[in-house]
Parts: structure tokens; C-alpha cells; sequence
């Protein structure tokens, strides 16, 4: 609810928001943000593992270069 608060400028001001449409906001943002920061997390995850494939895959062309023979 703090949130909502600031966002609307409480107690700087007196909101001029009714009751329901804050009851509404605050339902909207405690359904919607968890969302957003399991799909940030998904997405970190995501880059961590093709970093590391990426990595796996230039260690074992050069392991596979060493091998040739000259």
C-alpha cells in the first residue's frame, strides 16, 4: 500500500483517488510484479547458460585443435 501511496502523492497531498480504484491498484501490482520478476530471473538464467555453453563449446574446439596432429 505504501507504494500506492507514494505513486499518488500521499501524504504530501489528499489523494483524490477513491478507495476502490487503490484496492484495484494494489490488487493489479501484487499480481503483475511477481510476473515480471520471475520472467527477469528466467531471462538471467537463460543468458548465465549460453555464456557458459558458449564457453564449453570454444574449450572443446581448442582441446580438439591440440589434438591434430602437426
Amino acid at each position: 500500500m505504501e507504494l500506492i501511496n507514494f505513486l499518488f502523492g500521499y501524504p504530501f497531498k489528499k489523494p483524490f483517488v477513491s478507495k476502490k480504484i487503490l484496492t484495484l491498484a494494489f490488487s493489479a501490482i501484487t499480481i503483475l510484479l511477481p510476473l515480471s520478476t520471475s520472467y527477469l530471473c528466467e531471462q538471467g538464467f537463460s543468458i548465465v547458460t549460453t555464456i557458459k555453453s558458449k564457453k564449453k563449446e570454444r574449450e572443446r574446439l581448442q582441446s580438439v585443435e591440440e589434438l591434430k596432429v602437426k
